[in-house]
Formats: C-alpha cells, sequence, structure tokens
C-alpha cells in the first residue's frame, strides 16, 4: 500500500470518526457552541417541510442518576437530555424499544417543606410519533417549529413552598435551591473553595428554572433574580412560544427535601456556605457596591463589638399591626433608652424587601414577637443578638432551628421570653377566643434588661 493511500484512509477514518461525535450529540472542540438548533440524527420528530419530507433532529437518549432512596421525600433526580414546551411541559423522548427499558424517570419530591405539603413530580415520556403529531399541527396552523439543544446549561425544576410569606420564602425555596447549586458545582470551585461558596460563584454557570408552581416572590420583588437564572420559566411556560421546544443537557429535579427545620429530612450542609451565601447574594442584589464594601469592612473589623454600623441602629424592635404587638412598647423603649443603647422601632408593613435587608444587615439586635419579622435573623452581622416573644399559650421552635442551622455560618445570640400566664396577655383577645399564636404580649422588662446586658450592650458600646 502507498503512502498516499494510507494517508487518504487515515483521513477517512477520521472524518468518520468526527462524523459520529457529531451525529451522537457529543461537542467537539471545533464546536463550543452553548446552544445548537437540531436537525440531524437519532430521533425524527421536528416539523414536516412543505414538500411532506420529514426532518430529522439529533438528541442522546435520556439518562438519569437517582440521588437517595427510590420514594423518599429528599431523593433528587440528576438526568440529561429533558425537554420542555408548552404542550408536555417537562418531558423526555421514549423509542418504541425503550418500553423495555428503564425509559421512565422517577418521581421525586420538588418541595422543600414538611410531608404535608409534599410534591412528587417527574417529566412526561412522549413517544417520537406523538411529539411528531404535535409539530404537524404547529406546521399546519402556518408556525414554524424548532427545537433546540442548550449545552452547558442546567435546568432546575422545584416547586415553590409560601412564596408570599418572608420567612418561608427564604427558608424554604431560596436555601434549597442554594444548597442544590452549591452541591452540583462544588467541583468548580478550582481554587478557593470557601470563596467559591461564600459568593455564590456558581452563578457564572449557565442555568435555568422551572417552577412548577407559584413564582416566589414577595409583595413587588421577586428575590429570586439575585440566583441569576438566565431564564426563569413558570409552570404554563406562557413565556416560550407555543411551537418551540427546548432541550437541555443537564436537568436537576427536586431540593433534597433540604430546609433548616425538622419539618425536612435535610439541613443546609454548613461546609456549601448556604446561609453566608444567600446573605452575600440578596446584599448584592439590594446594595450597591460601595455600600457592600463599607458594610464588609465594618463587619471584619466590628465583628465581636456590640457597635452598630454608623449611622444605624443597635436595635431594631420590631411592631407589628393587628395582631401579635407588643403590648408595653413603651416599656421596652424605656428600658433602651436607660441603657444608651441606640434603637429604632420598625412596622416591617411599611419595608420593602431591600428595605429590611439593608436594614438588619446594619444592627446588632432583632427584637420582635414570633413572626415573619425574626426571618430577618438571616441578614443579621456574625454574633448578632434576636430575641424573640412567646405570647401566652404559645411556643414554637421554628426559629431557634434555623438559628442551630445556621450557627456554623453565624453564631448568632437567641433568646426567648415567653409568657406563662394571662397577666402578660391581652384581656380583649381572650375573651374573643384570638388563637394563642396570634396573640399580643407583655414583655418581662427585668428579664430583658438580663437579656440586652448579658449579650453586652453597655453604654461605652454605642
Amino acid at each position: 500500500m502507498t503512502n498516499a493511500r494510507r494517508t487518504f484512509i487515515a483521513l477517512l477514518l477520521c472524518c468518520m470518526l468526527l462524523l459520529s461525535f457529531v451525529l451522537m450529540g457529543i461537542p467537539t472542540r471545533s464546536s463550543p457552541t452553548s446552544e445548537v438548533t437540531l436537525s440531524a440524527g437519532h430521533y425524527e420528530p421536528v416539523k414536516m417541510s412543505e414538500s411532506g419530507e420529514q426532518l430529522l433532529i439529533q438528541l442522546p437518549r435520556m439518562s438519569y442518576q437517582l440521588d437517595g432512596v427510590y420514594g423518599s421525600r429528599d431523593a433528587l433526580v440528576r438526568a440529561k437530555y429533558v425537554c420542555l414546551n408548552r404542550r408536555f411541559q417537562i418531558f423526555h423522548f421514549v423509542y418504541e424499544a425503550d418500553v423495555y427499558n428503564r425509559s421512565i424517570i422517577p418521581q421525586v419530591n420538588i418541595k422543600a417543606a414538611d410531608s404535608i405539603a409534599d410534591y412528587f413530580y417527574t417529566t412526561r415520556a412522549v413517544r417520537v410519533n406523538e411529539f411528531k403529531e404535535e409539530m404537524q399541527r404547529h406546521q399546519a396552523a402556518g408556525r414554524t417549529p424548532s427545537i433546540r439543544l442548550l449545552r452547558n446549561t442546567t435546568l432546575f425544576v422545584f416547586a415553590s413552598y409560601f412564596p408570599e410569606h418572608y420567612s418561608h420564602f427564604f427558608i424554604n425555596n431560596m436555601l434549597p435551591l442554594i444548597n442544590v447549586h452549591a452541591s452540583l458545582f462544588q467541583e468548580n470551585a478550582s481554587r478557593n473553595r470557601n470563596t467559591y461558596m461564600a459568593e455564590a460563584r456558581w452563578r457564572e454557570e449557565r442555568r435555568h428554572v422551572y417552577v412548577r408552581n407559584t413564582l416566589p416572590r414577595i409583595g413587588s420583588a421577586f428575590p429570586v433574580d439575585a440566583l441569576r437564572f438566565e431564564r426563569i420559566l413558570l409552570q404554563e411556560l406562557d413565556s416560550l412560544p407555543q411551537e418551540q421546544t427546548l432541550c437541555y443537557e443537564n436537568a436537576v429535579i427536586g431540593l433534597n427535601n433540604t430546609c433548616s427545620t425538622a419539618a425536612c429530612v435535610n439541613r443546609p450542609n454548613s461546609e456549601l456556605k448556604p446561609y453566608t451565601a444567600l446573605a452575600r447574594v440578596m446584599r448584592e442584589q439590594y446594595m450597591t457596591t460601595s455600600d457592600l464594601t463599607a458594610w464588609e469592612k465594618w463587619q471584619k473589623t466590628e465583628m465581636n463589638s456590640r457597635k452598630a454600623f454608623p449611622g444605624e441602629p443597635q436595635v431594631v424592635v420590631v411592631q407589628r399591626r393587628g395582631t401579635r404587638r407588643i403590648l408595653n412598647l413603651d416599656e421596652v423603649e424605656s428600658l433602651l433608652r436607660q441603657l444608651k443603647i441606640k434603637y429604632r422601632v420598625v412596622e416591617l408593613e411599611k419595608l420593602t424587601v431591600p428595605d429590611q435587608i439593608r436594614l438588619f444587615s446594619h444592627t446588632r439586635a432583632l427584637i420582635a414577637a414570633h413572626g415573619n419579622a425574626l426571618g430577618n435573623m438571616l441578614w443579621l452581622p456574625h454574633n448578632a443578638l434576636v430575641v424573640e416573644f412567646w405570647a401566652y399559650g404559645w411556643r414554637s421552635p421554628w426559629f431557634g432551628e434555623i438559628v442551630d442551622s445556621m450557627r456554623a455560618e453565624n453564631p448568632i445570640v437567641y433568646k426567648t421570653l415567653a409568657c406563662t400566664d394571662k397577666s402578660c396577655a391581652d384581656a380583649k383577645e381572650l375573651a374573643a377566643g384570638l388563637i394563642n399564636k396570634h396573640r399580643s404580649v407583655k414583655v418581662d422588662i427585668a428579664k430583658l434588661r438580663t437579656v440586652l446586658l448579658d449579650y453586652g450592650f453597655r453604654q461605652t458600646n454605642r
């Protein structure tokens, strides 16, 4: 065999090998694009041309990995090559031959809350012919069907829990999302792993999110924007043209049923810095760069002091409207003045989410009756104080469990003051039969004074 013939055969083999990579959907060095329009390959359901000739698309078969025990509350699925559109929502293609294979992704719980709220979900298995018929309907209606594979893009799928509730929003939605992200992308922390996690640098990855129910929002704010998803898709997929199908190289379905309290199977992994990352992304979202730099400098230099950020109160007292009021607020204020503590009384109903994040990032202590306001402990600086008042007949471990969960990242001092008899309750509320959770409370001033002094507030720490 001549050298020229050997060279020709070698080139031919190389070309055939390269072609096989393309047909298998394996990205090559010469084609680093993250998004491609599929046009040739294994499946055949894109559209019909005017001549009636079928056009083929290229998409590897779906595969998945189940993290956890099948059927458990905290299992999670990592899948490859799943798609979504308005007709089928999240789905994967199924060949006739796949009927006898593991072609169905198992259902997993995609909420992070207690068992009553569990939401088991899986992708839909769509046969090629079924998809083909749908594309033909679009073609007949004058629309041009399209299917795109998003390479190097991960789709996260979850269902929100109590999204209009301030503390539940962050504890049962944002924190689980952050924990799953950090767990998935932790191998990308090539140098300083702690910094990568604490600053949520995984936000630089290409990511979409599909929320199977309501988009988590608080008032007019969409704090989920702080996670910098390239695209947010809601249950009905109204933002997606009805003739368009998106397919993802990677998908993560579920949240490992992870939250800060005993309601969930798992707790956030402190090694992944989820609380630090949550506070970081929210401050970046709602504080200017210069303000954030100043805050970081103050946090570093005054971490163990009781001084407030310049111009801000040392103590924030939250007074609610209607129920769960502090009945003797005037006595609480008098105590703070006696101790020369700079304080501010606020009604959070008057503050936006950005206002609250900025305020509680700069104070040393949060004092409030049990309720949403205590969710702002997530923004407090290190070693801050939280005082929770419990109304007559009411106890709740909820915020204490959150403090315990975040202690490895932020050792907050947490104290509770309970109303133990009717003398510290509102007689009218008792007569009206108001449930204990919503009752107002008269604070034991002597006990509050002890808590403040034990924490270290002194006249010199103004």
